[in-house]
């Protein structure tokens, strides 16, 4: 039920009891809270006399919307919270509230509602591998307010860019960010605009990596001019992820060492184990592929612990790659296989081969028959996450010996 602020009393919590007792409504513990669902029969009956009343109707659903809102606007910044996992959990519990707010926001022509819905819940739409539900809740809520120019208009541009971006789909995450600067320059709004050069950064990284790691650059210079450790962080892990590019290991090390120092402070644990797999590769290419193996294990557990599906499989990749250098193609390509079916599932995503390291599936092709790579693509896809993560985790220990 939407009352949040439980103007409906205890005669509506009878009534709900009553309903369970009937087995006309569910009552399904989830986590540490109970749900209450109805059949589908009931809820259809419901909607229907419900649809009725078109007064009580928008009432209803726009209180519905209200609570949603203010539910996904208190996630902000969970990535730090002590309880992160609860707040993912429960915020992938009601992602089909989330939507359905969406959808009436644009149904009434009320698109702030929906947009701050969808910026809001940034950090679970990239940990909980639901970009492409963000993506295209994002674009049909930025198509409108086509002329806004507001900055809420700002920051769901810049989370549609970042989640563009982590799909793969650079060309539309340049746009964006391409947009994000051009509102920047309106606004003269200087946090606006390192946001938004450091968003051209991921979005140009493998195809222009000079000019990234010019604008990570200026976006780094810009953050430490504000005093803004956050933007500071993410730009350092762009740039770290340019420079690997670039091959330009030193930099690169000095530049993850840096956000990582960052992030710790900040409380950045999901976006900090992703740095931790730069880390390891950053090791492995210098020569060091066991303390590689072991920095991508250490994040591997971090990015579990997250439900961190779209970080799970780079950090998949990368263990894959390394242990295919170290002669085990066919492990590496179970890893690979795993990683893969991830990003299928979220309909894209990023790989290795942003920072300029061959995909580690076609490099297992090569060194293996056919009929082996097959078998393995075939295991690696049929892992669940966790067996995943306790494959990669095996291998890596066999590192150490």
């Amino acid at each position: 039920m939407v009352d949040p602020e439980g103007a409906l009393g205890a005669a509506a919590l009878e009534l709900a009891s009553g309903l369970v007792d009937r087995s006309l409504m569910r009552l399904t513990p989830v986590g540490e809270e109970n749900r209450l669902g109805m059949l589908e029969t009931i809820r259809e009956y419901a909607a229907e006399h419900l649809a009725a009343s078109s007064l009580e109707e928008s009432e209803t659903r726009a209180r519905h919307a209200a609570y949603y809102r203010d539910l996904a606007e208190a996630s902000e910044g969970l990535l730090m919270a002590v309880d992160r996992d609860q707040i993912l959990d429960r915020l992938d519990q009601q992602l089909a509230n989330f939507l359905a707010a969406i959808d009436w926001s644009l149904e009434v022509q009320l698109p702030e509602t929906g947009l701050r819905i969808a910026v809001a819940l940034r950090e679970f739409w990239h940990v909980r591998n639901r970009i492409l539900e963000g993506r295209l809740a994002l674009d049909r809520l930025l198509a409108a307010i086509a002329n806004d120019a507001t900055s809420l208009r700002f920051r769901a541009v810049t989370v549609a860019g970042g989640l563009a971006a982590w799909h793969g789909d650079y060309e539309r995450s340049l746009e964006l960010f391409q947009e994000a600067g051009a509102l920047a320059e309106a606004t003269g709004s200087r946090r606006q605009l390192a946001v938004a050069t450091s968003g051209l950064g991921w979005a140009t990284m493998g195809s222009r990596p000079i000019f990234a790691r010019d604008r990570y650059e200026d976006a780094v210079a810009l953050a430490r001019e504000l005093h803004d450790t956050q933007i500071l962080f993410r730009a350092l892990q762009g740039l770290t992820l340019t420079y690997l590019r670039l091959d330009d290991l030193g930099a690169a090390r000095r530049s993850v060492l840096e956000s990582i120092s960052l992030g710790e402070a900040l409380g950045e644990r999901y976006n900090n184990a992703l740095n931790f797999v730069a880390l390891g590769s950053i090791d492995a290419r210098e020569g060091d592929p066991g303390s590689g193996k072991q920095r991508i294990a250490g994040a591997l557990r971090q990015l579990r612990e997250a439900g961190g599906h779209g970080g799970l499989s780079i950090a998949l990749d990368a263990l894959a790659t390394l242990i295919i250098k170290e002669g085990e193609p066919e492990r590496g390509a179970i890893l690979a296989a795993a990683a893969d079916r991830l990003r299928r599932e979220a309909g894209g995503g990023p790989s290795t081969a942003m920072v300029l390291v061959e995909e580690p599936l076609d490099r297992a092709r090569h060194v293996m028959t056919s009929s082996a790579f097959e078998r393995a693509v075939a295991s690696g896809g049929a892992l669940t996450n966790d067996e995943a993560v306790a494959l990669g985790l095996e291998v890596a220990e066999d590192g150490i010996a």
